[in-house]
């Protein structure tokens, strides 16, 4: 995160590139070939290291085409809208888990949400 407490766009994207990547189970090949891009490309990309200002915007275009998504889905986690550190931190890793997991913990938090304190 900078010093304003915002996250690091590049880093962000980057991750949802990868995790999207996997998750369509493309290899970096892959999807280096759906995007017309090369494979080096792609890892600076999924690495932060597109360039000294992160990865332009046609290239998040290119690569979110590719991956069958909107340039918005690689950018999740990148700004806030009033939601605080906590609430991004949670989504995030909802992000990441099953629709099977995410039943249980949304059945958890109705419990705890209905506990008094």
């Amino acid at each position: 995160m900078t010093n304003n407490d915002e996250p690091d766009i590049a880093r962000v994207a980057g991750d949802n590139i990868r995790r999207i990547r996997e998750a369509k189970g493309l290899s970096q090949d892959d999807l280096a070939n759906k995007c017309d891009m090369s494979k080096r490309a792609i890892c600076r990309a999924e690495n932060a290291a597109s360039s000294k200002n992160g990865m332009g915007i046609q290239m998040l275009v290119k690569i979110a085409n590719g991956v069958g998504v909107t340039p918005n889905d690689l950018l999740e986690g990148t700004f806030s809208c009033g939601v605080d550190a906590k609430q991004m931190e949670i989504q995030r890793l909802l992000g990441q888990m099953t629709e099977e997991q995410q039943d249980i913990i949304l059945r958890t938090c109705r419990q705890f949400a209905n506990m008094k304190p």
